[in-house]
């Protein structure tokens, strides 16, 4: 998307070369080039329809990660909710002399597969600049809380629970990295919305010139479809 909006400008500023090449060599009269100068505006003002309509794209996809990144905090802390289930479980039946390694080793390797299928949704989140090192971090954070996982299920109850501990501190520590980034979400919507207001008081700026060149522009074909586009663009 942002390399075809990068080429569109490209082809405006080719498109206003010609037209001051035009308009330059004479030859061509001035019935020529007021066509071709209304032809660059609708160009213009096509461009923009374009540009704006990327912009709302881009704020629906924003919006719909942070949806994305709720739903994963909530999964996180009931993924830690359920580690810390398991601790305790493995705890009381080593004080009652009980061996659980064979139920103990399966529900550590379930939680670790859940939590990185977590960190695969996370990567397909990491496209927005602003967030990527939280989402970044979050995901280190879910790894060695797999990797973790992982071990205890391997070692069972040899290291007295060191590395299913280990665990729910880093799925902690992921749940925290991702609250910030919800955190963060008011300054980057309000910068936001501050950009797109000054956008907007530019382009009105521009369709009030245009409307009053619009006025002194003589009736016509070319006359007809610059007043639809700006009608379009207000």
């Amino acid at each position: 998307e942002q390399r075809a909006l990068k080429l569109l400008q490209e082809a405006e500023q080719q498109y206003e070369l010609q037209v001051a090449q035009q308009q330059g060599g004479g030859g061509g009269g001035g019935g020529n080039n007021a066509l071709a100068e209304d032809l660059a505006d609708l160009f213009e003002l096509e461009l923009d329809k374009l540009a704006n309509q990327y912009e709302m794209q881009q704020r629906a996809e924003m919006q719909q990660s942070d949806q994305q990144i709720d739903q994963l905090v909530e999964k996180l802390k009931e993924l830690a909710r359920r580690q810390q289930q398991e601790m305790e479980r493995q705890r009381r039946m080593a004080q009652s002399g009980q061996s659980s390694s064979g139920n103990s080793s399966d529900a550590q390797r379930q939680l670790a597969e859940q939590v990185e299928q977590m960190k695969r949704q996370l990567q397909q989140l990491t496209r927005n600049e602003q967030q990527r090192q939280q989402l970044n971090d979050a995901m280190q954070k879910l790894q060695d809380a797999a990797n973790a996982m992982r071990q205890a299920a391997a070692n069972g109850s040899k290291d007295g629970g060191a590395q299913a501990n280990q665990a729910l501190d880093r799925l902690r520590e992921a749940q925290q990295r991702l609250e910030r980034n919800q955190g963060g979400r008011g300054d980057r919507d309000l910068q936001r919305a501050q950009k797109e207001a000054e956008e907007l008081a530019n382009e009105q700026k521009d369709v009030a010139q245009d409307v009053n060149s619009l006025d002194q522009t003589q009736a016509g074909p070319g006359r007809d479809a610059k007043a639809k586009a700006l009608s379009d663009r207000k």
